[in-house]
């Protein structure tokens, strides 16, 4: 009768199923999920590899004798007036990145003082 019972207690531990179904499974799913997101349209991509989102701004209201709390510590970024447009340049040394700003509708951000 011992051994029938060890017996029991053997298939009592053992798992329905092999860790490796289980990761695999969850592998796989995974790859599903991509894929019919993909073949419906979900996951959308950036045609234009040149236009992408470089950082998000905000900007502040100035209204006279109202102060602004700012951060003392400057940004790694300055802006220039490059042909009328309003151009972000890093000021990092190891890479030379410029950037035109442009508004919600991609339309380029003139220069203070200067007419369209």
């Amino acid at each position: 009768m011992n051994s029938e019972q060890t017996g029991s207690s053997d298939h009592q531990n053992k798992p329905p199923f092999p860790a490796n179904y289980l990761i695999a499974t969850a592998f796989a799913t995974v790859l599903a999920t991509v894929f019919a997101l993909e073949i419906m349209g979900k996951i959308k991509h950036n045609a234009d590899h040149n236009a992408f989102e470089v950082g998000e701004y905000k900007g502040i209201l100035l209204t006279p004798g109202q102060e602004h709390r700012l951060s003392t510590k400057p940004a790694v970024i300055a802006a220039e007036c490059i042909n009328g447009h309003v151009v972000f340049t890093s000021l990092a040394k190891k890479n030379d990145m410029k950037a035109l700003i442009t508004d919600y509708k991609n339309r380029p951000v003139l220069c203070a003082g200067l007419d369209p």
